[in-house]
Protein backbone atom coordinates (compact mmCIF):
# COMPACT_ATOMS: atom_id res chain seq x y z
CA UNK A 1 0.00 0.00 0.00
CA UNK A 2 2.80 2.40 0.91
CA UNK A 3 4.45 1.72 -2.46
CA UNK A 4 1.29 2.64 -4.35
CA UNK A 5 0.82 5.86 -2.33
CA UNK A 6 4.36 6.89 -3.27
CA UNK A 7 3.73 6.13 -6.94
CA UNK A 8 0.47 8.11 -6.96
CA UNK A 9 2.17 11.06 -5.24
CA UNK A 10 4.90 11.07 -7.88
CA UNK A 11 2.32 10.92 -10.65
CA UNK A 12 0.33 13.83 -9.26
CA UNK A 13 3.49 15.91 -8.79
CA UNK A 14 4.53 15.19 -12.37
CA UNK A 15 1.08 16.21 -13.63
CA UNK A 16 1.25 19.48 -11.71
CA UNK A 17 4.55 20.46 -13.30
CA UNK A 18 3.43 19.26 -16.71
CA UNK A 19 0.19 21.21 -16.84
CA UNK A 20 1.07 24.09 -14.54
CA UNK A 21 -1.97 25.72 -13.01
CA UNK A 22 -4.33 24.00 -15.44
CA UNK A 23 -6.00 21.37 -13.32
CA UNK A 24 -6.80 18.08 -15.00
CA UNK A 25 -8.90 15.44 -13.22
CA UNK A 26 -6.94 12.23 -12.94
CA UNK A 27 -9.91 10.37 -14.46
CA UNK A 28 -9.22 12.24 -17.71
CA UNK A 29 -5.58 11.14 -17.99
CA UNK A 30 -3.88 7.96 -19.21
CA UNK A 31 -0.57 7.30 -17.43
CA UNK A 32 1.64 5.14 -19.63
CA UNK A 33 3.56 2.43 -17.76
CA UNK A 34 4.78 0.32 -20.68
CA UNK A 35 5.53 0.60 -24.41
CA UNK A 36 5.50 -2.30 -26.86
CA UNK A 37 6.97 -2.82 -30.32
CA UNK A 38 5.73 -5.45 -32.81
CA UNK A 39 5.87 -6.11 -36.55
CA UNK A 40 3.41 -8.18 -38.55
CA UNK A 41 3.49 -9.66 -42.06
CA UNK A 42 0.83 -8.48 -44.53
CA UNK A 43 -0.62 -10.46 -47.43
CA UNK A 44 1.17 -8.25 -49.99
CA UNK A 45 4.55 -9.21 -48.60
CA UNK A 46 5.04 -5.94 -46.73
CA UNK A 47 5.33 -5.55 -42.98
CA UNK A 48 3.19 -3.50 -40.63
CA UNK A 49 4.40 -1.90 -37.43
CA UNK A 50 2.26 -2.33 -34.33
CA UNK A 51 2.98 -0.22 -31.23
CA UNK A 52 0.84 -0.76 -28.13
CA UNK A 53 1.12 1.08 -24.85
CA UNK A 54 0.01 -0.16 -21.47
CA UNK A 55 -1.47 2.52 -19.20
CA UNK A 56 -3.25 3.20 -15.93
CA UNK A 57 -6.70 4.73 -15.94
CA UNK A 58 -8.47 5.96 -12.82
CA UNK A 59 -12.20 5.60 -12.18
CA UNK A 60 -14.30 8.07 -10.14
CA UNK A 61 -14.63 5.45 -7.40
CA UNK A 62 -10.80 5.52 -6.98
CA UNK A 63 -10.43 2.20 -8.79
CA UNK A 64 -7.24 1.92 -10.87
CA UNK A 65 -7.31 -0.21 -14.02
CA UNK A 66 -4.89 -1.16 -16.77
CA UNK A 67 -5.67 -0.82 -20.48
CA UNK A 68 -3.72 -1.42 -23.70
CA UNK A 69 -4.07 0.72 -26.82
CA UNK A 70 -2.42 -0.08 -30.14
CA UNK A 71 -1.57 1.78 -33.33
CA UNK A 72 -0.48 0.36 -36.68
CA UNK A 73 1.31 1.80 -39.68
CA UNK A 74 3.90 1.39 -42.43
CA UNK A 75 6.65 2.65 -40.18
CA UNK A 76 7.22 3.39 -36.51
CA UNK A 77 6.16 7.05 -36.67
CA UNK A 78 2.96 6.31 -38.59
CA UNK A 79 2.05 3.55 -36.13
CA UNK A 80 2.59 5.87 -33.15
CA UNK A 81 0.43 8.57 -34.76
CA UNK A 82 -2.32 6.01 -35.42
CA UNK A 83 -2.17 4.92 -31.77
CA UNK A 84 -2.30 8.49 -30.48
CA UNK A 85 -5.35 9.22 -32.62
CA UNK A 86 -7.27 6.49 -30.73
CA UNK A 87 -6.58 7.91 -27.26
CA UNK A 88 -9.63 9.75 -25.95
CA UNK A 89 -7.84 11.28 -22.98
CA UNK A 90 -4.62 13.15 -22.43
CA UNK A 91 -1.76 10.82 -21.69
CA UNK A 92 1.45 11.16 -19.73
CA UNK A 93 4.67 9.47 -20.82
CA UNK A 94 8.00 9.57 -19.06
CA UNK A 95 6.86 7.32 -16.21
CA UNK A 96 6.97 4.09 -18.21
CA UNK A 97 8.55 1.17 -16.38
CA UNK A 98 9.20 -1.23 -19.27
CA UNK A 99 9.75 -1.47 -23.01
CA UNK A 100 8.66 -4.82 -24.45
CA UNK A 101 10.04 -5.71 -27.90
CA UNK A 102 8.80 -8.72 -29.83
CA UNK A 103 11.40 -11.20 -31.00
CA UNK A 104 10.50 -10.58 -34.63
CA UNK A 105 10.98 -6.82 -34.22
CA UNK A 106 14.28 -7.38 -32.38
CA UNK A 107 15.62 -9.61 -35.16
CA UNK A 108 14.68 -7.00 -37.75
CA UNK A 109 16.60 -4.35 -35.78
CA UNK A 110 15.84 -1.93 -32.95
CA UNK A 111 17.84 1.07 -34.17
CA UNK A 112 14.74 3.03 -35.21
CA UNK A 113 13.01 2.75 -31.84
CA UNK A 114 16.25 3.42 -29.94
CA UNK A 115 16.84 6.56 -32.04
CA UNK A 116 13.26 7.70 -31.37
CA UNK A 117 13.57 7.07 -27.63
CA UNK A 118 16.95 8.84 -27.48
CA UNK A 119 15.55 11.98 -29.14
CA UNK A 120 12.40 11.98 -27.03
CA UNK A 121 13.07 14.24 -24.03
CA UNK A 122 10.23 12.64 -22.07
CA UNK A 123 11.46 9.04 -22.46
CA UNK A 124 12.37 7.29 -19.23
CA UNK A 125 15.87 5.94 -19.86
CA UNK A 126 15.77 4.03 -16.56
CA UNK A 127 12.91 1.80 -17.75
CA UNK A 128 13.76 -1.86 -18.33
CA UNK A 129 13.94 -3.27 -21.87
CA UNK A 130 12.97 -6.90 -22.56
CA UNK A 131 12.38 -9.11 -25.59
CA UNK A 132 9.29 -11.31 -25.70
CA UNK A 133 8.14 -14.37 -27.57
CA UNK A 134 5.13 -13.54 -29.73
CA UNK A 135 3.74 -10.00 -29.63
CA UNK A 136 4.10 -7.36 -26.93
CA UNK A 137 0.38 -6.63 -27.28
CA UNK A 138 -0.37 -10.16 -26.07
CA UNK A 139 2.08 -9.69 -23.19
CA UNK A 140 0.30 -6.50 -22.08
CA UNK A 141 -3.08 -8.25 -22.36
CA UNK A 142 -1.95 -11.08 -20.09
CA UNK A 143 -3.18 -10.61 -16.52
CA UNK A 144 -0.82 -11.74 -13.79
CA UNK A 145 -2.70 -12.35 -10.53
CA UNK A 146 -2.10 -9.66 -7.91
CA UNK A 147 -0.85 -6.97 -10.32
CA UNK A 148 -2.72 -4.00 -11.76
CA UNK A 149 -0.85 -4.25 -15.05
CA UNK A 150 1.55 -6.59 -16.79
CA UNK A 151 4.05 -3.73 -16.83
CA UNK A 152 4.05 -3.74 -13.00
CA UNK A 153 4.77 -7.47 -12.99
CA UNK A 154 7.61 -7.23 -15.54
CA UNK A 155 9.09 -4.29 -13.64
CA UNK A 156 9.09 -6.32 -10.41
CA UNK A 157 10.62 -9.29 -12.21
CA UNK A 158 13.44 -7.15 -13.61
CA UNK A 159 14.03 -5.18 -10.42
CA UNK A 160 14.73 -8.39 -8.51
CA UNK A 161 16.51 -10.24 -11.30
CA UNK A 162 19.96 -9.71 -9.81
CA UNK A 163 19.32 -12.09 -6.93
CA UNK A 164 19.72 -15.25 -8.98
CA UNK A 165 21.37 -16.80 -12.07
CA UNK A 166 24.08 -14.11 -11.97
CA UNK A 167 21.90 -11.55 -13.72
CA UNK A 168 22.85 -7.88 -13.43
CA UNK A 169 20.78 -4.71 -13.55
CA UNK A 170 22.20 -3.63 -16.93
CA UNK A 171 18.98 -4.06 -18.91
CA UNK A 172 17.64 -0.51 -18.87
CA UNK A 173 17.10 1.77 -21.84
CA UNK A 174 20.20 3.78 -20.93
CA UNK A 175 22.27 0.58 -21.06
CA UNK A 176 21.08 -0.03 -24.63
CA UNK A 177 22.04 3.57 -25.53
CA UNK A 178 25.54 2.97 -24.19
CA UNK A 179 26.18 -0.46 -25.72
CA UNK A 180 24.49 -0.59 -29.12
CA UNK A 181 27.10 1.27 -31.20
CA UNK A 182 30.10 1.17 -28.85
CA UNK A 183 33.34 -0.58 -29.78
CA UNK A 184 33.62 -3.95 -28.08
CA UNK A 185 30.17 -3.73 -26.46
CA UNK A 186 27.09 -5.88 -27.07
CA UNK A 187 23.45 -5.56 -26.05
CA UNK A 188 21.96 -8.36 -23.96
CA UNK A 189 18.29 -8.28 -22.99
CA UNK A 190 16.13 -10.55 -20.81
CA UNK A 191 13.76 -12.80 -22.78
CA UNK A 192 10.23 -13.38 -21.45
CA UNK A 193 7.36 -15.57 -22.62
CA UNK A 194 3.93 -16.75 -21.57
CA UNK A 195 3.67 -20.41 -20.60
CA UNK A 196 1.21 -22.55 -18.67
CA UNK A 197 2.91 -21.32 -15.50
CA UNK A 198 2.38 -17.66 -16.34
CA UNK A 199 4.70 -14.96 -17.64
CA UNK A 200 8.29 -16.02 -17.04
CA UNK A 201 11.88 -15.08 -17.73
CA UNK A 202 13.23 -17.91 -19.91
CA UNK A 203 16.64 -16.69 -21.10
CA UNK A 204 18.61 -13.93 -22.76
CA UNK A 205 18.39 -12.34 -26.20
CA UNK A 206 21.85 -11.89 -27.76
CA UNK A 207 22.39 -8.94 -30.11
CA UNK A 208 24.93 -8.04 -32.74
CA UNK A 209 24.78 -4.25 -32.83
CA UNK A 210 21.03 -3.47 -33.13
CA UNK A 211 19.80 -6.91 -34.27
CA UNK A 212 18.90 -9.91 -32.14
CA UNK A 213 20.73 -12.97 -33.41
CA UNK A 214 20.09 -15.66 -30.80
CA UNK A 215 18.04 -16.59 -27.76
CA UNK A 216 19.76 -18.70 -25.11
CA UNK A 217 18.07 -20.51 -22.23
CA UNK A 218 18.52 -19.87 -18.51
CA UNK A 219 21.19 -22.57 -18.15
CA UNK A 220 23.43 -20.91 -20.73
CA UNK A 221 22.48 -17.43 -19.54
CA UNK A 222 23.76 -18.30 -16.06
CA UNK A 223 27.24 -19.06 -17.40
CA UNK A 224 27.27 -16.11 -19.78
CA UNK A 225 26.36 -13.79 -16.90
CA UNK A 226 29.04 -15.32 -14.70
CA UNK A 227 31.68 -14.69 -17.38
CA UNK A 228 30.50 -11.21 -18.30
CA UNK A 229 29.23 -9.52 -15.13
CA UNK A 230 30.77 -8.54 -11.80
CA UNK A 231 29.19 -8.47 -8.32
CA UNK A 232 26.40 -10.85 -9.31
CA UNK A 233 24.84 -13.76 -7.42
CA UNK A 234 23.51 -17.20 -8.19
CA UNK A 235 23.38 -20.86 -7.20
CA UNK A 236 25.90 -23.39 -8.47
CA UNK A 237 25.41 -27.10 -7.86
CA UNK A 238 27.31 -30.37 -8.00
CA UNK A 239 24.95 -33.32 -8.43
CA UNK A 240 25.89 -36.97 -8.34
CA UNK A 241 22.25 -38.09 -8.47
CA UNK A 242 18.85 -36.96 -7.14
CA UNK A 243 19.86 -37.75 -3.56
CA UNK A 244 23.52 -36.75 -3.56
CA UNK A 245 24.13 -33.08 -4.31
CA UNK A 246 25.43 -29.79 -2.94
CA UNK A 247 24.14 -26.25 -3.66
CA UNK A 248 26.44 -23.25 -3.33
CA UNK A 249 25.01 -19.71 -3.28
CA UNK A 250 27.89 -17.78 -4.81
CA UNK A 251 28.76 -14.15 -5.38
CA UNK A 252 31.14 -13.27 -8.17
CA UNK A 253 33.39 -10.40 -7.18
CA UNK A 254 36.63 -8.81 -8.37
CA UNK A 255 36.23 -10.20 -11.88
CA UNK A 256 39.32 -9.32 -13.88
CA UNK A 257 39.98 -9.57 -17.60
CA UNK A 258 43.44 -9.33 -19.13
CA UNK A 259 43.96 -8.83 -22.86
CA UNK A 260 47.35 -9.28 -24.53
CA UNK A 261 48.97 -10.45 -27.75
CA UNK A 262 51.35 -13.31 -28.45
CA UNK A 263 52.76 -13.77 -31.95
CA UNK A 264 50.11 -11.41 -33.29
CA UNK A 265 47.22 -13.37 -31.78
CA UNK A 266 44.86 -11.91 -29.16
CA UNK A 267 44.58 -13.73 -25.87
CA UNK A 268 42.20 -13.13 -22.97
CA UNK A 269 42.42 -14.28 -19.37
CA UNK A 270 39.19 -14.12 -17.34
CA UNK A 271 39.77 -14.45 -13.60
CA UNK A 272 36.72 -15.13 -11.43
CA UNK A 273 36.48 -15.23 -7.65
CA UNK A 274 33.40 -16.93 -6.21
CA UNK A 275 32.60 -16.60 -2.53
CA UNK A 276 29.48 -17.66 -0.70
CA UNK A 277 27.69 -20.19 1.45
CA UNK A 278 26.51 -23.75 1.19
CA UNK A 279 22.71 -23.80 1.27
CA UNK A 280 22.16 -27.56 1.00
CA UNK A 281 24.44 -30.57 1.11
CA UNK A 282 24.00 -34.33 0.98
CA UNK A 283 27.17 -35.05 -0.98
CA UNK A 284 30.16 -33.95 1.12
CA UNK A 285 30.13 -35.49 4.59
CA UNK A 286 31.77 -33.57 7.45
CA UNK A 287 32.26 -30.47 5.32
CA UNK A 288 31.60 -28.32 8.40
CA UNK A 289 34.27 -29.92 10.51
CA UNK A 290 36.85 -31.15 8.00
CA UNK A 291 39.17 -28.68 6.30
CA UNK A 292 40.17 -31.34 3.78
CA UNK A 293 36.56 -31.99 2.76
CA UNK A 294 35.92 -28.26 2.42
CA UNK A 295 38.99 -27.81 0.23
CA UNK A 296 37.96 -30.79 -1.89
CA UNK A 297 34.57 -29.20 -2.50
CA UNK A 298 36.20 -25.89 -3.46
CA UNK A 299 38.49 -27.71 -5.90
CA UNK A 300 35.61 -29.74 -7.39
CA UNK A 301 33.44 -26.64 -7.79
CA UNK A 302 36.32 -24.73 -9.37
CA UNK A 303 36.80 -27.53 -11.91
CA UNK A 304 33.11 -27.77 -12.70
CA UNK A 305 32.68 -24.00 -13.21
CA UNK A 306 35.77 -23.82 -15.44
CA UNK A 307 34.43 -26.70 -17.53
CA UNK A 308 31.03 -25.02 -17.93
CA UNK A 309 32.69 -21.72 -18.85
CA UNK A 310 34.94 -23.37 -21.43
CA UNK A 311 31.98 -25.20 -22.92
CA UNK A 312 30.06 -21.92 -23.32
CA UNK A 313 33.09 -20.09 -24.75
CA UNK A 314 33.53 -22.85 -27.32
CA UNK A 315 29.90 -22.47 -28.36
CA UNK A 316 30.20 -18.67 -28.43
CA UNK A 317 33.27 -18.78 -30.68
CA UNK A 318 32.22 -21.52 -33.14
CA UNK A 319 28.42 -21.29 -33.21
CA UNK A 320 27.30 -17.79 -32.18
CA UNK A 321 30.46 -16.03 -33.41
CA UNK A 322 29.67 -12.86 -31.45
CA UNK A 323 31.52 -11.31 -28.54
CA UNK A 324 28.68 -11.52 -26.04
CA UNK A 325 31.21 -11.39 -23.17
CA UNK A 326 32.35 -7.90 -24.29
CA UNK A 327 35.99 -8.95 -24.35
CA UNK A 328 36.49 -6.48 -27.19
CA UNK A 329 35.94 -3.73 -24.66
CA UNK A 330 39.15 -4.76 -22.90
CA UNK A 331 40.96 -5.19 -26.19
CA UNK A 332 39.99 -1.68 -27.27
CA UNK A 333 41.13 -0.30 -23.93
CA UNK A 334 44.49 -2.08 -24.22
CA UNK A 335 45.28 -1.52 -27.91
CA UNK A 336 43.10 1.47 -28.83
CA UNK A 337 39.79 1.90 -30.66
CA UNK A 338 41.12 1.06 -34.09
CA UNK A 339 39.01 1.55 -37.21
CA UNK A 340 37.70 -1.41 -39.20
CA UNK A 341 38.26 -3.77 -36.29
CA UNK A 342 35.65 -6.52 -35.93
CA UNK A 343 35.81 -7.65 -32.31
CA UNK A 344 33.31 -10.43 -32.99
CA UNK A 345 35.78 -11.97 -35.45
CA UNK A 346 38.82 -11.29 -33.24
CA UNK A 347 37.25 -12.81 -30.12
CA UNK A 348 35.95 -15.79 -32.08
CA UNK A 349 39.53 -16.57 -33.12
CA UNK A 350 41.25 -15.72 -29.84
CA UNK A 351 42.54 -17.93 -27.07
CA UNK A 352 40.35 -17.44 -23.98
CA UNK A 353 41.41 -18.87 -20.64
CA UNK A 354 39.18 -18.94 -17.55
CA UNK A 355 40.60 -19.18 -14.03
CA UNK A 356 38.17 -19.69 -11.14
CA UNK A 357 38.81 -19.41 -7.42
CA UNK A 358 36.14 -20.74 -5.03
CA UNK A 359 35.97 -19.89 -1.34
CA UNK A 360 33.31 -21.09 1.09
CA UNK A 361 32.67 -18.31 3.60
CA UNK A 362 29.75 -19.91 5.42
CA UNK A 363 27.93 -23.21 5.73
CA UNK A 364 24.64 -21.59 6.66
CA UNK A 365 23.06 -22.99 9.84
CA UNK A 366 24.85 -26.29 9.43
CA UNK A 367 23.57 -29.84 8.97
CA UNK A 368 20.22 -30.89 10.43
Amino acid sequence: MKRYLIIITILLTYMFYLYGNTRVPIEEVDIIVGFGYDVMDKSNGQIQYSVPFNSYIFKPNEEKLSVTKTGRGKNLTEAEQDRDSKVERKYISGLEMVYVISEKYAKMGIKDLIDERFRNTEANDMAYVVVCKGNSEDIFSFQELGYISTSDYIYGLMKNIDGYNFFSQNYKLIDVFVRMDSKGRQVLLPYIEISKNGLNLTGLALFNKDKMVKKIDIKEARILNLLREDNVKGVLSIRKDNKKYIDFYAKSKNRKVKCYKENGKYKFDINLTLTGEIISNTLYEDILSSKDVKEKFEKDMKQQVENMCNEFINKMQYQYKIDCLELGRYGAAEFGRLKNVDWNEIVSNSEIKVNVKVMVESEGRGDY
